[in-house]
């Protein structure tokens, strides 16, 4: 899975900077063997902007008894300390890949303000601009198989993909990268499961 060649189509020119970021700024094929989590496979490393990122942990992100989207970490070298993930300033992808037929653009919009609500609490309102922008990459819609990288890069901020393809790039606004990741390695994280099976516990 590994992220190829963006297009850059016509657009506003306020946005055509952030565009040439997602596509400088990009994943690269190289061997490596698989990793299984509960069944998923995940490569075992990806090349993220000529860094090599290892497989830190993963799981499975259920509800109602129904597994929705298999999820893999990737971290400069092995941590399980949330702490330290999120103070430092190495690069951070996350992979989520659906594997559930039952997740729409309707119910992943609910499900993110939810999670932004345990992530950033009081503070969510302003990072609202952020959210949305976060929010835009789940408009196409859901299928299974779809997988989708959460990329932190210091100086540039989120950077998003769709199956390959370099989708949105959120600004590095202090505080947003921990929003993000809080969702799945907080404290209060949406599944304490998936929380310590991310973090190689």
């Amino acid at each position: 899975m590994l992220i190829g060649e963006t297009n850059v189509v016509p657009m506003r020119k306020n946005m055509l900077l952030s565009a040439l970021m997602i596509v400088t700024l990009s994943f690269t094929s190289f061997l490596v063997k698989d990793v299984e989590v509960e069944g998923v496979k995940f490569p075992s490393a990806v090349n993220f902007n000529n860094e090599t990122l290892i497989f830190n942990g993963g799981g499975v992100r259920e509800k109602l008894d129904i597994n929705l989207y298999a999820a893999a970490l990737y971290l400069k070298s092995k941590q399980s300390n949330r702490s330290a993930i999120l103070k430092n300033n190495n690069t951070v992808v996350l992979k989520m890949k659906v594997i559930s037929s039952l997740i729409t653009r309707e119910l992943m919009d609910i499900a993110t303000e939810e999670s932004f609500d345990k992530s950033l609490g009081h503070r969510k309102s302003y990072y609202r601009k952020e959210i949305n922008q976060f929010k835009s990459v789940f408009r196409d819609g859901f299928s299974v198989g779809d997988v989708y990288d959460i990329t932190f890069v210091q100086g540039k901020g989120i950077l998003m993909y769709k199956n390959g393809v370099g989708k949105v790039v959120i600004s590095g606004k202090e505080g947003f990268k921990e929003g993000v990741f809080d969702i799945w390695i907080g404290e209060n994280p949406i599944q304490e499961e998936l929380r310590d099976g991310l973090l190689g516990k």
